[in-house]
């Protein structure tokens, strides 16, 4: 349940509000502070009395201004302007904003490069909060700062980071708000990680912490986020009693993106009780209103579910071009969990070579400290000057030694990074990213030789169900025991790499068709033998697979791939597990 474009945003409406010490006027800080305290849980009155208060901003002191500037930022952030709330919240950020500001806006910056996918700088973002904690005097905003970190670390994918975070990091006394937050955190870490049950109390237990600190938005998605799980175990009818009880609450937040995962939800939910209709009036209500939400998991099940509708009418044209926009998405939305993955790593072993340059810049002044030490001692002990002697050498010894030994474990993270960046991490075959810089030198060099190039594309046959059945350990397990099998049937100098999700692609140069299709019909026999109960678990691993050739399809990667994979559509449609050769 890898639900993640929806909890990214979150982020928004947690920024706890805080007690605000009193400036020149009153009247405008209680005004203020009204406002800050609704801007999450009643969005549309905060927006339409922030208007009506930016007319007084001449009449504001400096710590108001930077109050009204704040919310004004996350007014942009609630509205999807994103652009405009970069520029505000970095503003803010400077060392002549009050201290709260400062920080509220740091994590509001957080939030917003997180939701325009600028993963990289939001991880820097990050560790400057997480290095400012300590220093905070307000024990509220060290909360709020913990409640946010939590939710960065779900939103990258980071759960056990979340499940064994020490609680008692925590103030004695959080806030209702702060404390509604970090423990739908940590429940959201357990249900996208699988270790959750759907009649697990901690669902009542957030739900009455949230609805007690107003945050409807929180419980809202609290109802969703269970009534998905009760999707995946097959019990349909209690998911849609949850989400048509939370259905007005969810239109009277007036939160498009809340909005569009329930109506994705509904659509799924109606699809597996054959409700045709009502399916594919949620699928169209997500397709409405997808602008800006183009790779997430709403659009990729909205799609799916056109195409499955498509497909049961026999309506063969469109449930081509909605697979074509399924699997579009659906890869763009697996290698945005990718880009989040190594934007994490990164930062992390950012952080850890930086320790190492600070830990060695130490040794070295006690290196050099110690041998002035020395250098005193040999103008007053002339006949101690063989011994000082030594002592300089073992000592610069020393440094030579940890210049070396730092110097080779930055050697190691580089190597780590360059790993990261050209290998999928789960089965450790190429992502798709350095699979085609590969393909395309490949294939130019295939096509001055006048020599064939075969493509095959194969996905797995109801993977899905693998994972909602027996959980994303199973899944990882059953992806990892298929790329060893497919490794046993191709060449060393085939090129093979994981699209995304369950879909993979070989390009097997100097291959004719006839070897490909042998190579594929192989592959088909060796998954339908993987030994499953290693898993913990029973169950069958199938595979269908698209084949075409540089004589059918050219010697162009995207031509090669589409190809491919228009057969293996053809492959899914005729009844899965086997194979089909493009025909033009």
């Amino acid at each position: 349940m890898a639900n993640h474009f929806f909890s990214k945003l979150i982020i928004v409406g947690i920024i706890s509000f805080f007690v605000f010490p009193i400036y020149a006027n009153t009247d405008y800080d209680a005004k203020l502070k009204a406002l800050d305290s609704i801007r999450s849980s009643d969005n549309k009155k905060f927006i339409e009395q922030l208007a009506e208060f930016e007319a007084t901003e001449k009449s504001l002191s400096p710590y108001q201004q930077q109050h009204l500037k704040y919310l004004q930022a996350y007014k942009a952030t609630f509205s999807g302007n994103l652009e405009e709330a970069v520029k505000l919240s970095k503003e803010l950020t400077g060392p002549e904003t009050n201290e709260e500001f400062r920080f509220r806006s740091s994590l509001l910056l957080l939030n917003t490069l997180a939701v325009s996918k600028n993963w990289q700088e939001g991880m820097a973002y990050l560790t400057l909060i997480i290095d400012s904690l300590p220093n905070l005097t307000s024990v509220e905003l060290r909360d709020t700062g913990i409640a946010v970190i939590l939710q960065t670390y779900v939103l990258y994918g980071q759960y056990d980071e979340v499940i064994n975070f020490n609680r008692n990091s925590l103030s004695a006394n959080p806030s209702p708000r702060n404390n509604c937050l970090v423990n739908w955190f940590t429940l959201d870490a357990k249900i996208q990680s699988g270790n959750i049950k759907v009649n697990s109390p901690e669902f009542d237990k957030v739900e009455s912490l949230c609805s007690l600190a107003n945050e409807p938005l929180v419980t809202n998605i609290v109802r969703l986020r269970e009534a998905q799980l009760y999707l995946t175990k097959e019990d349909t009818d209690q998911a849609l009693m949850i989400l048509l009880m939370a259905q007005d609450d969810v239109v009277k937040a007036n939160y498009r993106r809340l909005i569009t995962e329930v109506h994705a939800t509904f659509a799924n939910a109606y699809l597996a009780k054959e409700n045709l209709e009502r399916a594919k009036e949620f699928a169209n209500k997500v397709i409405e209103n997808i602008s800006g939400l183009e790779t997430t998991e709403p659009a990729r099940i909205a799609y799916e579910v056109l195409y499955k509708l498509a497909k049961s009418q026999q309506d063969h044209e469109n449930a081509l071009a909605y697979y074509e926009k399924y699997t579009s998405t659906d890869r763009a939305y697996l290698d945005e969990i990718e880009a989040k993955a190594l934007a994490f790593q990164k930062a992390k072993q950012n952080s850890i070579l930086q320790k190492s340059e600070i830990n060695l810049l130490n040794k070295q002044n006690e290196l050099l400290n110690s041998r002035n030490e020395l250098l005193k001692a040999e103008q007053s002990l002339a006949q101690s000057e063989a011994e000082n002697t030594r002592l300089v050498a073992a000592l610069l010894m020393a440094i030579v030694t940890l210049l070396t030994f730092f110097g080779y474990r930055s050697w190691r993270t580089q190597r780590r990074l360059k790993t990261l960046a050209e290998y999928d991490y789960l089965t450790k075959v190429y992502n798709r990213g350095h699979f085609m810089t590969i393909a395309e030198d490949t294939l130019a060099l295939a096509q001055k030789a006048k020599q064939n190039v075969t493509c095959i594309i194969f996905d797995l046959d109801k993977f899905k169900s693998v994972n909602d059945t027996y959980g994303h350990s199973a899944g990882d397990w059953a992806l990892k025991a298929t790329v060893a099998a497919v490794k046993d049937c191709i060449r060393e100098n085939d090129i093979f790499a994981r699209l995304g999700g369950e879909e993979f692609i070989i390009l097997l140069p100097s291959c004719d068709i006839q070897a490909a299709t042998y190579v594929a019909e192989k592959c088909i026999h060796k998954l339908q033998k993987i030994d499953t109960t290693e898993s913990g678990h029973d169950f069958t691993i199938t595979a269908s697979f698209g084949i075409t050739t540089s004589k059918i399809s050219g010697y162009n990667i995207s031509a090669l791939s589409t190809d491919a994979d228009a057969a293996l559509y053809k492959s899914k449609d005729n009844g899965r597990n086997q194979l089909t050769i493009f025909e033009k």
